[in-house]
């Protein structure tokens, strides 16, 4: 399965500055979707909640670093950015914020709603089962390798791993409780978090056509403390001495779209096309 590069374009990385020599420090893995409603597109940084909150915890200024296109990377300060949780918050673990971009930054985004309801990227309940996707499917996650996340660019990397259980009966964490997730087998690593999951999907029509689609977003993996019992290790500061069992947790893409859909967020949108219908009714007449 080849990886189109667009996927690792939609990938940013959160971290901090080290206070003595200023050099950015990734910590985790944020990405960027969108939804297009009336030919306008809405940007969004999407990460797990636990992801923001770490850097309140330990007291850090987020940092968000980011590629140009003409080479080097350019770090920005959001630790006063407006975050937003899904509406029911404790069931579940996502943030998400409204980005805008320099012209001189690289990135796509990961189109998640459209006004056509079968292009979008979301591998939805209703998605998986058009397209005969589950079980056993190739899925792949995105993001950082802090042991080499590249100096002079943003270097992505790609874990491939198979769907190992569907969402049905909550996975139980310690972060939110017992919660909806999926359970991929892909080896997570302290920094994934907060990454984009891809399910690859080449079911789709016309026949042999590759696809990719969002699963949801990397929360963490289970991890044995003991040879009796494992938990799911899932902050910066959850560091153990355990076995990592290689099943990671997913949040499903659906609880993305519903935090998008935050009813602040959802008046945000109403604004903003108020306002563009306006300025393109003045330049035409």
């Amino acid at each position: 399965m080849l990886v189109p590069d667009f996927i690792r374009q939609c990938v940013l990385f959160l971290g901090k500055k080290d206070t003595q020599t200023n050099r950015f420090v990734p910590k985790a893995t944020a990405f960027i979707v969108s939804i297009h409603d009336q030919d306008i597109a809405f940007r969004y940084i999407v990460t797990a909640k636990h992801n923001v909150e770490n850097f309140t915890k330990f007291e850090w200024d987020m940092y968000i670093r980011s590629n140009l296109r003409d080479g080097g990377v350019r770090e920005d300060n959001w630790s006063k950015t407006r975050w937003y949780a899904h509406p029911n918050e404790a069931s579940t673990d996502v943030a998400i914020a409204s980005i805008t971009f320099d012209p001189a930054e690289e990135y796509r985004t990961v189109v998640l709603r459209t006004e056509a309801p079968d292009k979008g990227m979301a591998a939805t309940t209703q998605a998986m089962e058009t397209n005969n996707i589950g079980l056993g499917d190739e899925v792949f996650i995105v993001g950082l390798f802090k042991s080499h996340y590249g100096q002079k660019r943003n270097i992505p990397i790609v874990r491939i791993g198979n769907l190992a259980m569907m969402k049905g009966e909550p996975v139980s964490t310690d972060y939110c409780g017992d919660t909806e997730a999926y359970l991929v087998e892909a080896r997570s690593i302290n920094g994934l978090s907060g990454s984009p999951v891809f399910v690859h999907a080449p079911r789709v029509d016309p026949p042999g056509a590759t696809q990719f689609r969002l699963l949801g977003l990397m929360h963490g993996h289970f991890d044995i403390k003991n040879l009796n019992e494992d938990t799911v290790v899932d902050s910066l500061g959850d560091a153990t001495r355990g076995i990592n069992t290689g099943i990671g947790v997913v949040i499903p893409v659906e609880k993305i779209l519903e935090t998008i859909d935050h009813p602040e967020l959802v008046e945000l949108r109403k604004q903003k096309t108020i306002e563009h219908r306006e300025r393109h009714r003045d330049e035409s007449q």
